[in-house]
């Protein structure tokens, strides 16, 4: 049973991280979590994020901003987010090499992100996969071989 589970489990990671891969060069992707606290007469907004921001990069972070509060708005403690295919906006700008290759690292007042090529956890998860098909065949082969005794 946990052999077929791992085998889907890994096809649906890989068949979305190569998904976002894929359109990651001409969409905007977020998914995270929001933290909104009112104090006083402002909203302090936090907040944390995978971010492909549609130039082939995932960046991993988080931010912190201030807002007037809205009295006719609900401030939610905890929220999750969600955003897929929408035109790229707000795409942090290539100042070096390495920026270019997807490697980013981004270290501002407010807000931090580590970035790297969004194609890397698709390698990651087909290492993944071989690696869990390689364990689990030796634990059936070693099962098999202790039963003949």
């Amino acid at each position: 049973m946990f052999v077929k589970w791992s085998y889907w489990l890994n096809a649906i990671v890989l068949f979305i991280v190569s998904v976002l891969w894929l359109s990651s060069y001409h969409f905007h992707h977020s998914l995270g979590f929001d933290h909104e606290q009112v104090i006083s007469s402002q909203v302090k907004f936090r907040y944390e994020r995978l971010w492909w921001p549609g130039n082939g990069s995932l960046l991993i972070g988080q931010g912190v901003s201030w807002q007037p509060i809205k009295t006719h708005k609900y401030y939610a403690s905890f929220d999750l987010a969600a955003d897929f295919f929408h035109a790229p906006y707000k795409q942090p700008s290539i100042k070096t090499t390495w920026n270019r290759f997807g490697f980013w690292w981004v270290h501002e007042t407010n807000q931090h992100w580590l970035g790297i090529p969004a194609g890397l956890p698709v390698l990651v998860s087909i290492a993944l996969g071989y690696w869990l098909r390689l364990i689990i065949a030796r634990r059936v082969k070693l099962n098999s071989v202790g039963s003949h005794n």
